[in-house]
């Protein structure tokens, strides 16, 4: 009988043994929760999680699928920047002679835009030297005005303002309200001749889709406004918004000389990168990429700077990813979250945390990182990316255990609201600063 026992004893400890799971390690649980969230689980998503302190991968889920990161892909941009531009940028390289002064630009977007550069002493040399100026244009540029696949009806705002080899006022209009409702402050003040009274349509101001021109309509004017609206670039309006700005003769003339002339720096080239970083500033981020092509290749080419960054920079295989402009605006783009954290490993190395709590957004007021990310001591920096039905963050984490985590974490197709996605990412992320 007590052989019976122990018998029977032992099959039950080992059918109990038997059925008990391994407890669920960390990275088991939050691939886990990702796949069962209600919101995530119904889109296409991928994360990857490196510990940059231990140096070792944590979490990989989707992480060598192919998504559109939308302004993540401003990360790129800013580590091409990294690698070739130096700490102030080159707006023009110039030579004076008697009568004339000669100027190359070089695709300084901070050139009379007031929203960057307050100073403006590259404007201020051209104004004091009192001469003709004359522009010289590389006729190898290669500079399409909106990039690849940016979106037609987009065309109306300011987050899409044309690509040039010589930007002028950002390559917007600005209006902006004074004292009396129905004098309109324009910027740059040439295109008020363009700016017309209509009431055809049920917005404040609208451009026209084919021209520099403007409408207001006065049903709809606010009290208080700064409205932007992007000009359609040529050589002819360059020509005559500086000549108007300047009240000097100018000319373009095409060349293919480089000319070894000093160069006009204007702003730090920090103050740009917080532009494309904590604002994610498109034309900047554009402008950016063709200052990078013309100091490495000497011309203006999108194209080929991101082919030279990918093979010299990225060390990728072209075939793990597609990148075709500066800011993202393009659903063309497609790239991994491997891709996004070998970027954020190379950019941790080359500037280090400080440098990155300066330059990305931590959720506070201004920034482009979700409110709910906010917290009174930071612990996220992240790059976001926003197109309809897509929204991705990329950046880092500094745990409760002063561990630094890259991570990416790309979102596409969904239909619910961004909102909700945002609030199922922070609850991933905020997981992961918990428990590292």
């Amino acid at each position: 009988m007590k052989v019976l026992y122990f018998l029977l004893f032992s099959s039950m400890a080992f059918i109990t043994c038997k059925s008990v799971k391994p407890m669920a390690n960390t990275e088991e649980i939050i691939v886990e929760l990702i796949k069962s969230d209600t919101i995530l689980s119904r889109h296409f998503n991928g994360f990857q999680l490196f510990n940059l302190t231990e140096n070792k991968n944590l979490i990989a889920y989707n992480e060598d699928l192919l998504f559109t990161p939308a302004s993540n892909i401003k990360l790129l941009t800013y580590l091409t920047c990294l690698h070739i531009l130096e700490d102030s940028i080159s707006s023009y390289k110039y030579k004076s002679t008697t009568d004339t002064i000669f100027i190359i630009p070089q695709g300084d977007p901070s050139f009379l835009n007031s929203n960057i550069d307050s100073s403006q002493l590259a404007f201020k040399f051209l104004l004091s030297q009192k001469k003709t100026v004359r522009i010289l244009k590389n006729f190898q540029h290669d500079i399409s005005a909106l990039g690849t696949g940016w979106a037609w009806d987009d065309s109306q705002f300011s987050f899409q303002c044309a690509i040039s080899f010589f930007p002028l006022f950002g390559n917007r209009v600005t209006f902006k309200s004074t004292h009396n409702l129905y004098d309109i402050n324009i910027e740059p003040p040439y295109f008020k001749i363009h700016t017309l009274s209509s009431d055809t349509f049920n917005t404040f101001i609208k451009k026209d889709d084919f021209k520099n021109k403007f409408y207001i309509n006065d049903r709809f004017i606010p009290k208080s406004y700064k409205v932007e609206r992007p000009f359609i670039t040529s050589n002819k309006l360059t020509k005559l918004l500086l000549q108007d700005t300047l009240h000097q003769n100018v000319d373009i003339i095409e060349t293919g000389d480089t000319y070894d002339w000093p160069h006009f720096k204007s702003v730090p080239s920090d103050s740009l990168y917080k532009k494309i970083l904590l604002e994610s500033d498109n034309h900047v981020a554009e402008q950016l990429l063709l200052l990078c092509s013309n100091k490495t290749l000497g011309y203006m080419n999108t194209n080929e700077i991101i082919k030279f960054s990918i093979d010299s920079i990225l060390n990728i295989d072209k075939h793990d990813i597609k990148w075709v402009d500066g800011s993202g605006l393009s659903r063309y783009n497609l790239v991994s979250p491997q891709v996004f954290i070998n970027v954020l490993k190379n950019i941790y190395k080359k500037v280090g945390l400080e440098t990155i709590k300066q330059l990305l957004p931590a959720g506070g007021n201004g920034d482009t990182l979700p409110s709910i990310f906010y917290s009174e001591k930071d612990w996220i920096y992240a790059k976001t990316g926003t197109l309809s039905n897509n929204f991705s963050v990329s950046g880092y984490i500094v745990t409760d255990k002063k561990q630094v985590m890259a991570f990416s974490f790309l979102n596409n197709h969904y239909i619910t609201s961004k909102k909700e996605v945002s609030e199922s990412l922070y609850k991933i992320l905020k997981k992961v600063k918990n428990n590292y």
